[in-house]
């Protein structure tokens, strides 16, 4: 009996526990172009939005405090023109500055991604 209510337990909180595990892991959050990702997040896992914006990322800052968005980045970087995601990981591969910089850029994918495998 114990074993089923935890396993029913699991199933209904799903997507929540994995929210939970990000928040105790304080790793970082990387993505693209993902302030509604963000937003979405909080307000369906965490909590209801606050009132204002500065509310709002001093919270999410408490939860998680290394978020990196590869949009931003790129965008303030100047360097790569267009900053879709695909245009960006192409300029990092292919850019003989950042090739000839010493710099080494790997792309891993883990296993169970082979729809990313080979393409933008």
């Amino acid at each position: 009996m114990r074993k089923e209510i935890e396993d029913l337990f699991i199933k209904e909180m799903g997507f929540a526990l994995v929210v939970e595990e990000l928040i105790a892991a304080k790793k970082p959050v990387i993505g693209h172009n993902m302030i509604y990702d963000v937003i979405y997040l909080y307000n369906q896992f965490v909590d209801d939005l606050p009132e204002t914006y500065p509310e709002f990322i001093q919270k999410w800052y408490s939860l998680f405090p290394l978020v990196y968005d590869n949009k931003v980045l790129s965008s303030a970087a100047e360097y790569f023109g267009r900053t879709d995601l695909g245009k960006v990981y192409d300029k990092c591969l292919n850019d003989e500055r950042i090739k000839g910089s010493g710099m080494r850029i790997v792309f891993d994918i883990e296993n169970g991604f082979t729809r990313y495998e080979g393409s933008e």
